[in-house]
C-alpha cells in the first residue's frame, strides 16, 4: 500500500514538472509572437500585436496557475487523467502559435478573421480540456475535498465549459451580414474580429453566469470548520 502510493506520488510529481516546463516555453514563446514591423511607431498606432501578446500572456499564467491548483487538490493519476493533461499542454502550444498566425502581417481581411477564430478556438479547446480534467479530479477525490472546494471545482469548471462551447460554437457561426468585423477605436485598427465570434463569446459567458447561480444554490453540505 506504501509503495503503491510512492508510485502514484512520483508520477504527480513528474507529470507536474514535465508541465512546467511545458507552460514556462509557452510564456516564453508569446514574446516571440511580436513582429518587428516596417515601419517602427505602427507597433503603437496598430496595438494588436501589444494587446495579443498581454491577452495570451495572462491566459498561459492563469493555465499555470490553474494547472498547479487541479495537482494539488483535485488530479489522481490514471490513463484517462493523463491522457487529459498532455492534451491540454498540445493545446495551449497551439494556442501560443495561432496567435502568431494571427498577428502575421500582410494578411486580407479574410484571412485574419479566420486566424481570430483560431486563436479562440485553441483558447475553449485549452481551458475546456483543464476543465474536464478538474472536473473527473473532483468527482474521484470527493470523500476527501471540503464542500467548498468540491463547489470551487464544480462551478469554475462549469463555467468554463460554458465559456468554451460558446467561443466554439461562435467561430462555426456563418458570418453575419452587415456587422462590421473590424474593431477600431479612435481611428486605430485593432484588426479584425468576427462580430458572430463575439456574439458567441458573450452567450457563453451568460450561460455561464446562469450556471454560477444554479450551482450557488446546490446544498454541497456544510461548511468545514475553522
Amino acid at each position: 500500500m506504501e509503495a503503491a502510493r510512492d508510485e502514484h506520488a512520483d508520477i504527480v510529481r513528474r507529470l507536474e514538472s514535465f508541465s512546467d516546463i511545458v507552460i514556462g516555453f509557452a510564456l516564453a514563446q508569446t514574446a516571440l509572437t511580436l513582429v518587428i514591423p516596417p515601419n517602427p511607431s505602427s507597433f503603437y498606432t496598430h496595438p494588436l500585436g501589444i494587446l495579443g501578446y498581454a491577452i495570451t500572456f495572462t491566459v498561459i499564467a492563469r493555465f499555470w496557475w490553474d494547472h498547479a491548483e487541479i495537482f494539488r487538490h483535485y488530479f489522481v493519476p490514471s490513463r484517462l487523467t493523463i491522457a487529459l493533461n498532455f492534451a491540454a499542454l498540445a493545446a495551449l502550444g497551439l494556442f501560443v502559435f495561432s496567435l502568431q498566425l494571427w498577428l502575421h502581417p500582410n494578411q486580407s481581411n479574410a484571412s485574419e478573421i479566420l486566424m481570430a477564430k483560431g486563436y479562440i478556438v485553441t483558447f475553449a479547446v485549452t481551458n475546456g480540456l483543464m476543465a474536464c480534467l478538474r472536473l473527473i479530479g473532483a468527482q474521484a477525490r470527493a470523500a476527501h475535498l471540503t464542500p467548498e472546494r468540491r463547489k470551487r471545482a464544480f462551478s469554475l469548471s462549469v463555467r468554463t465549459l460554458c465559456v468554451a462551447a460558446g467561443s466554439v460554437a461562435g467561430a462555426f457561426t456563418p458570418p453575419i451580414p452587415g456587422l462590421e468585423q473590424s474593431a477600431l477605436y479612435a481611428g486605430i485598427r485593432l484588426g479584425a474580429f468576427p462580430a458572430e465570434l463575439f456574439i458567441g463569446i458573450v452567450g457563453g459567458m451568460l450561460a455561464a453566469r446562469i450556471a454560477a447561480i444554479v450551482i450557488g444554490k446546490r446544498d454541497w453540505g456544510p461548511p468545514a470548520k475553522a
